[in-house]
């Protein structure tokens, strides 16, 4: 873990004109073809949410700004941070799967 110095931090002005928001979230949406990815994983018997929740955690957190939390006053870069996810259940609801 890193705590990053805001005062020297490249990305101070982004990141002082974000923090005046109350919700500082953002998301991202892509059209990707993951036919190959499916296939690969259908042929071997296996569950694509799984698979592709474990990529996909993978590839962000291969992106070091990707890694960053606010926690309290501080921006701090993680090694490893650990998303949670919301998976369905049999019984129509959902519950949120802490990794």
């Amino acid at each position: 873990m890193e705590i990053i110095d805001i005062g020297k931090w490249d990305r101070k002005n982004s990141y002082q004109w974000f923090s005046s928001f109350r919700d500082t979230t953002y998301n991202v949406s892509a059209k990707i073809d993951v036919t190959p990815l499916v296939n690969f994983i259908k042929s071997r018997g296996l569950r694509f949410y799984e698979h592709m929740l474990y990529l996909a955690v993978r590839a962000l957190n291969a992106v070091p700004d990707m890694r960053l939390r606010i926690r309290g006053n501080d921006v701090v870069r993680y090694d490893a941070p650990q998303p949670s996810f919301t998976v369905a259940k049999d019984d129509g609801t959902f519950d949120i799967c802490l990794t």
